[in-house]
């Protein structure tokens, strides 16, 4: 009887012992708190065709990015041979950015062309603006002026580009500028500009401009 008494005794100690090292060690456990990721920096891109990527980028080396068309992507860095890039698992989809520059691939095909850094555009006095030609005046190249080129937007608000003619070899974008005698009414461009006092375009500014004919969509 005492050696069964003594028996349940140990086992009763045993029982608590046991009980107060597993509150004790629980207690002494931190609790795991998730930690959210950090927004790094936040750029706006301008891209060709009047579009433009929201890039938001956090200290876990992800990328959120937001298109203007409206779709946005949560992307991981990945390997790249320049610049920055980031991508899904099986990279259809590439978001690549250079010093002041980026584009968005999709696939095979990059669907976001020539964008820059909207800040780095604003600070040139540089836009970005598409439309349709309503007029074009060649009146002023007999004279060594410029051509006037009228452009209507999808808001029917309107703008008008400047393109030398005696200065056109001076110009920065030489190469990157349409033909100004192929250029006829009805037809849509695209230009990258600066804006003058005059509130026109001048696409031959910097090295960055360009003035394009756009393809026809099908």
């Amino acid at each position: 009887m005492l050696v069964r008494n003594f028996l349940v005794s140990v086992v009763v100690i045993l029982a608590v012992f046991f009980a107060l090292v597993f509150l004790v060690s629980k207690d002494d456990q931190e609790p795991v708190v998730a930690v959210e990721p950090t927004v790094s920096s936040e750029i706006t891109y301008v891209c060709s065709d009047s579009r433009v990527i929201h890039a938001v980028f956090f200290d876990n080396n992800t990328a959120e990015i937001l298109l203007s068309d409206g779709r946005r992507f949560t992307l991981q860095g990945a390997v790249s041979a320049s610049g920055t890039k980031y991508a899904n698992e099986n990279e259809t989809l590439v978001f690549s950015t250079r010093t002041g520059g980026a584009f968005m691939q999709e696939g095979n095909t990059q669907t976001y062309t020539d964008c820059i850094d909207g800040a780095t555009a604003e600070a040139n006095g540089d836009v970005v603006l598409a439309g349709v030609i309503t007029s074009i005046d060649r009146e002023q190249i007999a004279v060594d002026g410029p051509t006037y080129i009228t452009v209507e937007k999808e808001d029917e608000t309107m703008f008008i580009v400047v393109v030398p003619s005696m200065g056109i070899l001076m110009c920065e974008a030489q190469g990157e500028i349409a033909d100004v005698f192929a250029l006829e009414a009805g037809e849509s461009i695209e230009v990258r500009g600066e804006i003058n006092v005059d509130g026109f375009v001048l696409p031959c500014e910097s090295s960055e401009h360009y003035l394009r004919i756009q393809e026809a969509s099908l």
